[in-house]
């Protein structure tokens, strides 16, 4: 099952099952589901704190709606949701600085 959608010129076409938002999920249940499979034999696993998702298009603001119901829930205790460029989002903040910018910010944060 797909869906098409008329994009400047082009036709995308994408599945009607299948999201980044429902990947994500699927990720994040794997990830819960290992961590819950650790407990019971003794190893230490440290819960799942932070998320952070950055996106640049339409097709990412399912997964920032996704996250920040995580955080609002308490699911996760620190989600950050970004979005890249300057349109009105689902994220809590907009960074205008583009893929490489974000790349540099993390690397500056990575270092302290």
């Amino acid at each position: 099952r797909v869906h098409a959608i008329v994009l400047d010129g082009t036709i995308a076409v994408e599945p009607l099952d299948w999201t980044k938002s429902t990947a994500a999920h699927v990720v994040f249940e794997k990830l819960l589901t290992g961590q819950a499979c650790s407990e019971g034999k003794g190893e230490d696993k440290k819960p799942i704190d932070f998320l952070m998702v950055v996106g640049d298009g339409r097709e990412d603001e399912k997964v920032f709606k996704w996250a920040n119901k995580l955080g609002k829930r308490r699911t996760i205790d620190n989600v950050v949701t970004v979005s890249l460029g300057n349109r009105s989002t689902e994220a809590a903040a907009t960074f205008s600085q583009g893929v490489s910018g974000v790349l540099s910010c993390l690397q500056r944060l990575a270092s302290l």
